[in-house]
C-alpha cells in the first residue's frame, strides 16, 4: 500500500496539473477524497435540495441562509446531489427509461454529461479530482466533464466505493463474507447477514487486490483511514417483527494495514470531516473526535427525516413533525439555524418561487430567481400534484382528517397492522408503529382495492380493510407466481439467476419495480404484468425499494449486460459437448505446443476476473484452450483428439468427478468472456 501511494503521489500531481488547464467548465475539486451525492449540496451562495413525491422527485433552491424556495426541476427520480468549488451541481436523474449524469453550472443551463443505456441503473455519485464516478450496474464509470464521454473503469462488481489519494477502495460483490447470530424472534434458527470484503484498485482498474478480509459496508475515506461497517464484529438489531445484523464503525489504516474498531454501539450514518467524526443515531446527532472518543449530541431530530452531512454543517429536513423542518446544523460550535418551516408545495412550474410560513428571525422574503436556461427540453419531467401535505393536527404521523401516516403509533395502528397481518401484507408482529414497512404494505392493499395507493390509512382505506370480502394478498397459483418470489428480502446469487432463462431475467428484474405498482410504458412489460393477479399498477415510489431489492435488480442488470452477446459457454470437447469448430484438428497449434506440461495459460482464471486486453495478449489460437482450462481445472473429460492431447500432457491435469457445480462466478464470467471473443474478435 505504501509503494501503491507513493506512486500516485507523482501520477496524481502532473494529473492536477493537466486538469487545470483542461477544465474550463467545471474546474478540479479541490482535497485528495471524492465527495458523494446525498440530498442536499451548497453551491454559489444556495443551498439545493432534492425531495420525493408521488412518484416524482423534485429539485428546488433557496439562500444559503434561509428564505424563499424555488422549484428548478421534476423527474421520475432524483438522487445524489452534490457540488463543486466552481458552484456547479451535480445529479443523477431518471427520465421513465433511462439514467442521465447531469450537471448545473451556476448560471442554471443544464447539460446531460452522461446517458446510460435503458435498463442500466446508475446510483452512487461521486466528484474527485474534475471527474465524476458513480456505479452503472455495479460497474465503476468514469464520466469525463470536458468531453461527457463515460467509461467503465473496470470489470469488478462492487456495492460501495470511496476514493482518496487516486485509490478506489471498494466492497465486493463478487467475494462476499456471511455471518450470522441466533435469532430472538424464532428460537433455533439464526439471523443471516452479508457484506463483500474490501478491494482496492487504482483509478485506470490496476492494480486490483483485496485490502481487508472481512465483510464492510458503508465506506468513507478520510487521510489515511477508510472507515467502515465491519459486518465481522457485528450486533443484532432487533425490533417486535425484525431482526437483521449490522456492523461496528472500524477505520483501516492504508500505510500500516491495522485495523482498530471506531465505534461499539450503532450508527444510522456517519462521516469522517475536518470537524471530527459526525454520527447519527435515533433522535441524535453527534459530534467526536475522528477515533470515535468525545462524543457531543450537537442536534436531536425528529427520527424521521432526511439527512446530509456536508462539509462544515448537517442539513437536516424534518419531513414528519406537525410542522415541518429545515434546518443547518453548524460542526463549528453546534449551533442550529431554521432554513424552512412547513411543507415544499409547488404546482410544477420550473422556477415558481415557493413563500414559506414565517421562520423566526429570517422574516425577510430574498429574491425570486429566476427560471434557469436549459440546453435540452424536460420532455420526461413529470409535473407533481398541486395539493400539498394534508394540513398537520397536534399529533406526528396523522392527518387534520385523523388518517394514519409515517409516524403515527398507537392502539389505532396495531389495530391496522394486525388486519393487514390477517390479509397477508404485512409479515411479523404488529408494533404500534406506522413505519415505512406498514406504509408499503398499505400501499399494496390500495392497489388491489382499486384505491389511490399513497401509504396513508384515511377513511376508504379503512373501510376497504375491514369490509368481509377485502382483498388478500396474492399468492400461489399460477397467473399469480412470481419469476423470484423472494427477492424482495433475500439476496439472489448468479447461480439463482442462471437457473432461470435468460428471457425471463428482464421481466425478474421489472417484476421487483412491479410489486411496488410501477406502472409500465413498455408493452411487453405492461402486457406481462396486466396478466399477474397481484400486479395492480400505481403508487409507485422508489423509496419503497429496499436494499435488498436494488441489490438483486443491480445483480440481474448487470448479468444481462455480461450476457447479451454470448450464450453460456460450453466445453469445446467432451461426452456431453455437441463439439466446436475451434481445435478441432487433431494437430496442436504452435501456440499451444508452446505451454509447458505444469503450466497454465491463464493462471489466475479461477480466482480473478479476466480483462479483454489481457485475453487479447495471448495469441487467439490459444483462446479455446484457455476456456477449456477452466473445466480442465474440474476433471472435465475430453474427447475431442485436440483437447484431449493438449490436457492430457499437463501435469496438473486429472479426467474424472467434472461437476459445473464446482464453478465459481468468476470462472463463468471468464468462461463467457473468452467465448464472447472467440465468437466476435475472429
Amino acid at each position: 500500500m505504501k509503494l501503491m501511494k507513493k506512486l500516485l503521489v507523482l501520477a496524481l500531481a502532473l494529473a492536477l496539473c493537466l486538469t487545470a488547464l483542461a477544465m474550463p467548465a467545471a474546474s478540479a475539486d479541490s482535497g485528495i477524497k471524492a465527495r458523494f451525492g446525498a440530498f442536499a449540496a451548497k453551491a454559489g451562495g444556495k443551498l439545493f435540495m432534492i425531495l420525493p413525491g408521488d412518484g416524482v422527485a423534485s429539485l428546488y433552491s433557496m439562500p444559503a441562509e434561509g428564505g424563499v424556495l424555488t422549484l428548478i426541476e421534476t423527474a421520475p427520480q432524483v438522487n445524489d446531489l452534490l457540488s463543486d468549488l466552481s458552484g456547479n451541481i451535480y445529479y443523477l436523474r431518471y427520465t421513465g427509461s433511462k439514467f442521465q449524469a447531469i450537471m448545473r453550472r451556476t448560471d442554471g443551463a443544464r447539460f446531460i454529461v452522461a446517458e446510460f443505456a435503458e435498463g442500466e441503473i446508475a446510483h452512487s455519485l461521486s466528484l474527485y479530482n474534475g471527474k465524476l464516478y458513480c456505479l452503472v450496474n455495479s460497474r465503476l464509470m468514469e464520466i469525463d466533464l470536458t468531453q461527457s464521454v463515460a467509461r467503465q473503469v473496470s470489470e469488478r462488481s462492487m456495492t460501495t466505493y470511496t476514493i482518496a489519494d487516486g485509490i478506489v477502495y471498494y466492497e465486493s460483490t463478487d467475494d462476499v463474507a456471511t455471518y450470522q447470530m441466533s435469532s430472538v424472534l424464532n428460537a433455533g434458527q439464526y439471523v443471516t447477514g452479508q457484506s463483500g470484503r474490501l478491494y482496492g484498485m487504482m483509478l485506470d482498474g490496476s492494480n486490483d487486490m483485496r485490502q481487508y478480509d472481512q465483510g464492510v459496508s458503508a465506506l468513507y475515506a478520510y487521510g489515511d483511514y477508510i472507515y467502515f461497517h465491519n459486518l465481522n464484529d457485528s450486533y443484532r438489531v432487533t425490533t417486535d417483527t425484525q431482526e437483521w445484523l449490522d456492523g461496528c464503525l472500524y477505520r483501516l489504516n492504508v500505510n500500516t494495514n491495522q485495523s482498530i474498531r471506531v465505534l461499539s454501539e450503532y450508527d444510522w450514518n456517519y462521516r469522517p470531516t475536518d470537524a471530527g467524526l459526525v454520527i447519527y443515531r435515533e433522535k441524535q446527532l453527534l459530534l467526536s473526535d475522528l477515533g470515535g472518543e468525545n462524543e457531543v449530541v450537537i442536534f436531536e431530530p425528529d427520527p424521521y427525516n432526511y439527512m446530509a452531512i456536508l462539509d462544515d454543517e448537517v442539513i437536516v429536513y424534518e419531513y414528519n413533525l406537525a410542522t415541518p423542518k429545515l434546518s443547518s446544523v453548524s460542526l463549528g460550535d453546534g449551533q442550529s439555524t431554521l432554513l424552512w418551516q412547513g411543507n415544499f408545495v409547488s404546482d410544477g412550474t420550473q422556477g415558481e418561487v415557493i413563500t414559506p410560513a414565517t421562520v423566526p428571525g429570517n422574516e425577510t422574503t430574498g429574491t425570486t430567481e429566476t427560471t434557469p436556461a436549459t440546453t435540452e427540453t424536460d420532455a420526461t419531467a413529470t409535473t407533481p400534484e398541486t395539493a400539498g401535505t394534508p394540513a398537520a393536527t397536534t399529533r406526528p404521523g396523522y392527518t387534520a382528517a385523523g388518517s394514519m401516516t409515517i409516524g403515527a403509533s398507537g392502539e389505532e395502528v396495531t389495530k391496522l397492522q394486525n388486519r393487514l397481518i390477517e390479509l397477508g401484507y404485512l409479515s411479523g408482529k404488529a408494533d404500534g408503529v406506522y413505519g415505512q414497512k406498514t406504509a408499503s404494505a398499505v400501499k399494496a392493499f390500495q392497489r388491489r382495492a382499486g384505491l389511490t395507493a399513497d401509504g396513508i390509512a384515511g377513511n376508504a382505506t379503512i373501510s376497504a380493510l375491514n369490509k368481509e370480502n377485502a382483498p388478500h394478498a396474492a399468492s400461489g397459483g399460477t397467473d399469480s407466481s412470481y419469476i423470484f418470489p423472494n427477492s424482495s428480502k433475500t439476496k439472489l446469487t448468479r447461480d439463482d439467476v442462471l437457473s432461470i432463462d435468460k428471457s425471463l431475467w428482464p421481466y425478474a428484474r421489472n417484476e421487483i419495480y412491479a410489486r411496488h405498482g410501477y406502472k409500465f410504458d413498455t408493452k411487453k412489460y405492461a402486457d406481462y404484468f396486466a396478466g399477474k393477479s397481484w400486479y395492480t399498477p400505481g403508487g409507485f415510489s422508489t423509496g419503497d425499494l429496499n436494499s435488498v431489492e436494488w441489490y438483486n435488480m443491480e445483480l440481474i442488470a448487470g448479468m444481462e449486460k455480461e450476457f447479451a452477446n454470448s450464450n453460456p459457454p460450453k466445453p469445446s470437447g467432451g461426452s456431453s459437448s455437441g463439439g466446436s469448430s475451434s481445435g478441432g484438428s487433431s494437430k496442436l497449434p504452435a501456440a499451444a505446443q508452446a505451454i509447458g506440461a505444469d503450466q497454465y495459460i491463464f493462471p489466475n482464471s479461477s480466482t480473478t476476473k479476466l480483462t479483454k486486453s489481457e485475453i487479447r495478449a495471448i495469441d487467439k489460437a490459444l483462446w479455446p484452450y484457455a476456456r477449456n482450462e477452466i473445466y480442465a481445472r474440474h476433471g472435465y473429460k475430453f474427447t475431442k483428439e485436440t483437447f484431449k492431447t493438449y490436457f492430457g500432457s499437463k501435469t496438473w491435469y486429472k479426467a474424472g468427478g467434472f461437476s459445473t457445480k464446482d464453478l465459481n462466478d468468476v470462472e463463468w464470467y471468464n468462461m463467457n468472456l473468452i467465448a464472447w471473443m472467440e465468437e466476435n474478435e475472429k
